[in-house]
């Protein structure tokens, strides 16, 4: 879900990893590799019949390709120091964000008047958590984007 900058392949790589298909290969697992194309970014990608052919043959072509032998020893997943380390100070950020109390006026001023409403859903969740948190990702990041923030960066870090 998401747009990617890159190829097909890397879109299909960083929804389900390299390593995780390789593990799931090595003990015997079918996976089942779902995605979901939605919002502006899926739909063009099957705006005719061709882009939808040339999707679903990059979805295809993806499926049946064997595992790289390197993605086994990916640092990613065999240095869990540093990936614990990188979540951990990125949730961190994103805890003292939510609950910083400028953070949650600047959304609540602007997110019903910059945003028009899309899908069924309301843009606030009726029961739950309040302030930020009530926001649905879309409806958050959607004001974020109208308020020319990189809804795609925490703390510096691009995506």
């Amino acid at each position: 879900r998401g747009a990617w900058p890159g190829t097909f392949e890397q879109r299909f790589d960083h929804l389900l990893t390299p390593w995780t298909r390789a593990g799931a290969e090595m003990r015997g697992l079918n996976l089942r590799h779902e995605v979901s194309f939605q919002g502006g970014d899926g739909y063009l990608h099957f705006a005719t019949p061709v882009l939808a052919d040339a999707t679903m043959a990059a979805w295809g072509v993806h499926i049946f390709k064997p595992v790289d032998e390197a993605s086994k020893t990916d640092p990613f997943y065999t240095r869990t120091d540093l990936v614990w380390d990188f979540y951990r100070a990125l949730r961190a950020w994103h805890e003292r964000l939510f609950v910083n109390p400028d953070y949650g006026r600047l959304l609540g001023a602007f997110s019903s008047g910059l945003t028009v409403k899309a899908g069924s859903r309301p843009k606030r969740r009726a029961a739950g958590p309040t302030g930020p948190r009530s926001l649905r990702a879309i409806s958050h990041n959607a004001t974020l984007q109208q308020l020319s923030v990189p809804a795609n960066t925490a703390a510096g870090i691009g995506s």
